[in-house]
């Protein structure tokens, strides 16, 4: 199901391809393409410099311009302004810091402005928000986009850990976090399907933004009975993700994946009726995940509310933290200051 943003995050991201052309090159903007898009981002703009050969490898979704005559990271903006959207994320080819790139364009809101991820090692780190209006200001063609960037007086933030560029290994692998759904993120009120009577759990999206921020893939692995049992359809588990992750969206929180099992052993629709390895406490959701995924087993971890969550963590050689109803955000800070979760991967602050 395709991801509905809010109005006020830019919805195109900006790629700037370097002159390097060789394989780790193009294999760089491909992952950089991905991160976009498993944001939720499907417009693309790979931006190419005159004489560079078209990147190999990329996404069949992803526009390719050539700037033509330009010179400088300044130059081939300029010369692709038409094709801009008012806001928009700019990503260079380079390098980039790996941060929650719907909380970093929230944070410009619907004002001309942008925001700037900086590093001790950079004059920036690969990744700004950016309005259309402040390209007038960035001076010359020739500038590089670092000092053009740095010269505006505008907000920025400091970056640490997970910084990539290159030559780095891809693809970029991570720790998980896997959560269970219904009583963890909405309350758990007896198969809950419908949107308009759907309740978040206390801190749900900061919990998950959290996660975001500290560098976890975020994952939901929810057992699904009802479906099995006909009180609700396999596309209504659809729409409510859907919306979920709408809602989600708006306020900076992104789940990477949203993975669910409609099979019970006495189903009351035969064609769900089965024991499924996916099913908790089994363990195949997440094993299919982390199969698919590049995930970091070490830091990953289970959150559940119920003793079949912790069961299929096991099962998968996870930890897992069994949630009693409260705030989620809270039990999350708690994990980390008990050294439970590992903080320190991507956080940014200002």
């Amino acid at each position: 199901m395709s991801l509905v943003l809010p109005t006020t995050f830019p919805c195109q991201a900006v790629l700037l391809a370097t002159a390097r052309s060789d394989q780790a090159a193009d294999q760089f903007l491909a992952a950089l393409a991905g991160e976009a898009y498993r944001y939720g981002i499907t417009d693309c703009l790979v931006v190419v410099p005159q004489g560079r050969p078209i990147p190999q490898g990329m996404p069949k979704t992803i526009r390719l311009l050539t700037a033509e005559a330009a010179s400088g990271s300044v130059g081939l903006l300029h010369a692709v302004e038409a094709a801009l959207e008012p806001s928009f994320l700019l990503i260079d080819g380079c390098r980039m810091s790996d941060v929650n790139l719907l909380a970093l364009s929230l944070m410009v809101g619907n004002e001309p402005g942008a925001i700037l991820v900086e590093s001790s090692r950079y004059a920036w780190d690969g990744v700004a928000s950016l309005s259309r209006s402040l390209l007038s200001l960035l001076g010359s063609s020739t500038q590089s986009l670092g000092p053009a960037l740095l010269a505006l007086d505008i907000p920025h933030l400091r970056a640490s850990g997970m910084q990539r560029q290159i030559d780095d290994l891809l693809p970029w692998s991570r720790p998980a976090a896997f959560l269970d759904r219904d009583g963890v993120l909405i309350v758990d009120d007896g198969y809950p399907h419908d949107p308009g009577r759907v309740q978040w759990m206390p801190g749900a999206h900061d919990a998950v933004r959290r996660l975001n921020e500290i560098g976890y893939f975020v994952f939901v692995v929810t057992n699904q009975a009802g479906v099995a049992r006909g009180y609700y359809s396999e596309d209504a588990v659809h729409r409510l993700h859907g919306w979920m992750a709408a809602q989600m969206a708006a306020n900076g929180a992104h789940i990477d994946s949203w993975e669910y099992c409609p099979h019970h052993p006495e189903a009351a629709i035969e064609a769900f009726r089965r024991v499924c390895r996916r099913r908790k406490p089994g363990p195949g959701m997440i094993i299919d995940l982390m199969e698919r995924w590049p995930v970091q087993r070490e830091g990953s971890f289970m959150i559940g509310d119920r003793a079949t969550d912790m069961q299929a963590a096991a099962a998968a050689g996870l930890p897992g933290y069994l949630f009693w109803p409260g705030n989620l955000d809270q039990f999350i800070v708690a994990l980390i200051e008990q050294g439970k979760i590992p903080s320190g991967m991507a956080q940014f602050s200002a």
